[in-house]
């Protein structure tokens, strides 16, 4: 069945309601990004990001899938690269950058495999001198290889997510977005909520990359509270990472809320609609059967709630 458009979660939203949400969206969101620019404004020294990298340095990701879930920097570059710098065309060395690293693992130079997943401006590459470790992510604040391969995430962790998007669309009127994980070890799923900035018609993710370490990260979920989950101009632009499934949670107000699920083919250049029963394993009567958890009184201190 699909539910890109119609399902058994929710109705279709009149076209009349769709075009004054996305106006909505837009508006809101071009406030936020001039208060971004403003900020950005002031110029700022920025050190090396590496600074102290070494050949005993280690890239660890729980995407890989290298014993340990972990490469040595010294097998993306030379001894020599990785004391003096990386030798350009006229001869001189510069030293290594996290956009370098990102660059060489997004294309598997040096290595058995690629991670399309680190596209420029997508991901980020954090250094930990203490523990001489390299811990690449993708970045949450935007939203492809492939469908994961058909994944089928676990209900429980979506239930969950219905339950908080339904406490905020109630106390607060606001969307709210978490993230999904895989141990990639033992399986097990994990819903997080990241630190973000809330509004009616808009969420804003800030990067927490490091549970990445550990952690593959399958899916990004956000809520449209009681509109329903018709991906936004602003979702279109943002949901095109690699290998990511995007979903959608609107109508939260109804018995059986109305959910969207897709991801972005790299190849055609467009987003692909999957099923949601498909991708959360769901049946009818599990769906009307389940009882979602309550959130009320429950307090989640990295979300900011704002009304502009």
């Amino acid at each position: 069945m699909d539910l890109f458009q119609t399902s058994l979660f929710g109705e279709e939203t009149p076209l009349q309601e769709e075009k004054k949400v996305e106006k909505n969206k837009v508006m809101a969101k071009s406030a936020v990004k001039e208060k971004a620019e403003q900020k950005k404004s002031t110029p700022q020294k920025k050190p090396n990001d590496l600074e102290g990298i070494n050949d005993e340095t280690c890239i660890l990701y729980a995407g890989f899938r290298t014993e340990g879930r972990m490469y040595p920097l010294t097998d993306l570059f030379t001894d020599e690269d990785i004391e003096k710098g990386i030798l350009e065309e006229d001869g001189k060395r510069v030293k290594i950058t996290a956009e370098d690293v990102r660059h060489r693992l997004e294309n598997g130079i040096g290595i058995d495999e690629s991670f399309p997943e680190f596209v420029k401006g997508f991901s980020e590459v954090r250094y930990d001198k203490d523990k001489n470790m390299l811990f690449p992510s993708v970045s949450g604040k935007k939203k492809g290889a492939s469908p994961v391969d058909a994944l089928s995430l676990c209900k429980e962790t979506l239930f969950t997510f219905i339950g908080i998007a339904k406490q905020f669309s109630e106390q607060f009127g606001t969307e709210i977005a978490g993230d999904l994980y895989q141990n990639p070890d033992t399986g097990e799923y994990l819903l997080r909520i990241p630190p973000q900035t809330v509004n009616k018609y808009w969420v804003e993710r800030e990067h927490d990359g490091e549970l990445q370490a550990t952690h593959r990260k399958l899916c990004e979920i956000h809520s449209h509270h009681t509109m329903a989950a018709f991906p936004s101009q602003t979702d279109n632009e943002d949901d095109v990472i690699p290998g990511m499934i995007y979903c959608i949670v609107g109508m939260v107000n109804h018995e059986l809320p109305h959910i969207t699920c897709r991801y972005f083919d790299h190849v055609q250049q467009r987003h692909i609609a999957l099923d949601a029963e498909e991708v959360f394993d769901l049946t009818l009567d599990s769906i009307e059967s389940v009882e979602i958890p309550s959130f009320e009184g429950v307090i989640f201190p990295q979300v900011e709630v704002v009304s502009e």
